[in-house]
């Protein structure tokens, strides 16, 4: 028996080395390309000429917090930049991938200006965490602010709040906001209350940003 197996253990080898080897060296090829294509992909749309791209809804479906994040990586291990710029252009959406950006913002090292063109809602967190006086808003820009609601964080995490719950999280927020801005909070949670928007001009006056730019701006 000893004596067969030795035989049939090296036809055995050769036949899987032979046959099944490439196909699986292929297939583990073809999904690790696929990885690629698709982080080049996200990394396509996230990035363009040397700047975050943030466009459209922020929500845990599309992975915008993981995406975005990768970029500003991405531009915080770049030597040449001193400077890492955020293209806003966002309607809002959950307010706990806002935050997840927010604190990668915080812990980068480089400067981070970030230009607005639109800016409602969480994505206001993203536009006054940028550096202080590197938040810039487009001369047609719309910026809003209102409370926080069920909808605007993750849906596990709303399922299980409750109204005072709630009510902490809109007072945390304005908390925030008040920190950025030097607005009292008590202004903050008022305006939050009456769904307040900003046309460019009156959102650096009330300290959203720090200066108004137009597309031709350096």
């Amino acid at each position: 028996m000893n004596i067969l197996w030795s035989l049939f253990l090296p036809i055995l080898t050769y036949f899987i080395l032979i046959n099944i080897s490439p196909i699986m060296i292929r297939k583990w090829r073809n999904i690790i390309l696929s990885i690629r294509t698709r982080k080049k992909a996200c990394m396509q749309k996230f990035t363009r000429e040397d700047a975050v791209m943030i466009d459209g809804e922020l929500t845990e479906e599309n992975d915008t917090d993981i995406h975005v994040i990768r970029a500003l990586k991405f531009f915080e291990n770049d030597s040449s930049l001193s400077t890492i710029i955020i293209q806003l252009n966002s309607k809002g959406g959950d307010r706990d991938v806002a935050m997840n950006i927010c604190r990668t913002m915080k812990r980068c090292k480089k400067v981070i200006e970030v230009r607005a063109h639109k800016a409602r809602s969480a994505a206001v967190l993203i536009l006054v965490n940028g550096t202080k006086g590197r938040r810039f808003v487009y001369h047609n820009a719309k910026v809003a602010i209102h409370e926080p609601c069920v909808e605007d964080v993750s849906p596990i995490i709303g399922n299980l709040l409750t109204a005072g719950q709630l009510k902490l999280i809109v007072w945390l927020y304005g908390w925030f906001l008040s920190k950025k801005t030097g607005q009292s909070l008590r202004k903050i949670l008022k305006d939050m209350k009456n769904k307040r928007e900003f046309s460019a001009q009156e959102a650096v006056a009330y300290g959203f940003a720090d200066s108004v730019i137009t597309r031709g701006d350096n």
